[in-house]
């Protein structure tokens, strides 16, 4: 018996955002997307495959790359093409096909006007499972799309078009299929990664996210700050979940060129499955609430450091007021101050002495 994992990409990087129908339109991965093929690098990473097999289209190869570096193309492999839709808004196919467009959303079996049949897309894409299983004797992954992908569990499954596109194959989710003596069983169907935010996978998810170096500087900085603190509020008896604030740390300013930062970041935690972690994230410019737990650790840890330098709150503050160059500026930046110092003298009393300065 042989596992076989189909993994579908990760997000597209659609121009300007907007969604399009792609099938055989080539466009490569987002930020999150990126994340999403690194998530599901680290939840392979010990399955031990013999081979890695991709689409040709980019946004598969990328996902490929983050499970293995050596991947091989298989153009059977490739999403379907969607016919007259193909590269197309979604709300220009709504405006120009409405009744189509209507009745797919009841019955998502129903194809777009000369795409792909989907008895050539399960055919095509069992070819390429047959080819990847000759040249290979172990377990393997195959990256592809969900329009293909679906098609072939249509046909192991023995179920409907309406039923086998109706299946849930999010973005970098990953299904598990067994082989034995030619014969598939379906084990799992769109199973969302969600591995342990270790140190090294953080920081591979913030090189997907594009984050400068100095940021991810400032990061690790933080999360020692973080640590210590936590290690310190432990001892006086304050059980915090000691992984939750590293990973929230490191990943705390992951978007930090970004407008609206903290609410980005969070929205990508969020997306990849980590609740908790994006919502420190999303609390880390302000006040997390009169509470010391984890969300409080993080926001002090982060004003403990300035770029990757250790600082007091002091030394942190009057860098940052000498910025302000208006009233409206300093008032601000004196409301932060006294959030800063309330939760400062939370922890301190907690601990029995002045732990942050």
């Amino acid at each position: 018996m042989r596992k076989i994992y189909l993994v579908r990409h990760g997000d597209p990087d659609f121009p300007d955002g907007i969604k399009l129908c792609i099938g055989t339109t080539d466009i490569a991965l987002g930020p999150l997307g990126r994340m999403r093929g690194a998530l599901a690098g680290a939840e392979l990473a010990s399955a031990g495959l013999s081979g890695v097999f991709s689409s040709p289209l980019s946004r598969a190869c990328q996902t490929a790359g983050y499970i293995s570096p050596g991947f091989s193309f298989l153009e059977d492999f490739r999403e379907a093409y969607e016919g007259d839709w193909e590269g197309l808004p979604f709300d220009e196919i709504r405006s120009r096909w409405p009744e189509l467009y209507s009745r797919r959303g009841s019955d998502p079996g129903l194809l777009p006007p000369g795409s792909e049949p989907y008895g050539s897309r399960s055919s095509r894409f069992s070819s390429g499972l047959s080819l990847a299983l000759e040249s290979t004797s172990g377990d393997i992954a195959a990256v592809s799309h969900s329009g293909v992908i679906k098609a072939f569990l249509g046909g192991v499954m023995n179920i409907s078009a309406r039923e086998f596109m109706a299946l849930p194959l999010p973005y970098g989710s990953v299904t598990e299929i067994w082989e034995n003596g030619g014969v598939f069983s379906v084990v799992s169907v769109g199973i969302v990664p969600h591995p342990t935010l270790t140190d090294g996978l953080c920081e591979t998810l913030m090189s997907c996210a594009g984050t400068p170096p100095e940021v991810i500087s400032h990061c690790r900085t933080s999360a020692a700050a973080a640590d210590e603190l936590c290690a310190a509020l432990k001892c006086s008896g304050i059980a915090l979940d000691g992984g939750l604030i590293r990973s929230a740390a490191l990943l705390h300013d992951i978007s930090r060129t970004l407008p609206e930062h903290a609410a980005v970041g969070a929205g990508w935690l969020d997306a990849l499955g980590y609740p908790d972690q994006a919502e420190i994230i999303r609390r880390h410019m302000d006040c997390p609430g009169d509470s010391v737990g984890e969300a409080a650790v993080v926001y002090i840890a982060d004003k403990l450091t300035i770029g990757s330098q250790r600082v007091s709150l002091r030394e942190r503050y009057e860098k940052s007021e000498s910025k302000c160059m208006t009233a409206e500026a300093r008032c601000a930046h004196e409301a932060r101050r006294k959030q800063a110092y309330g939760i400062a003298e939370k922890i301190n009393k907690i601990c029995g002495k002045d732990i942050i300065q």
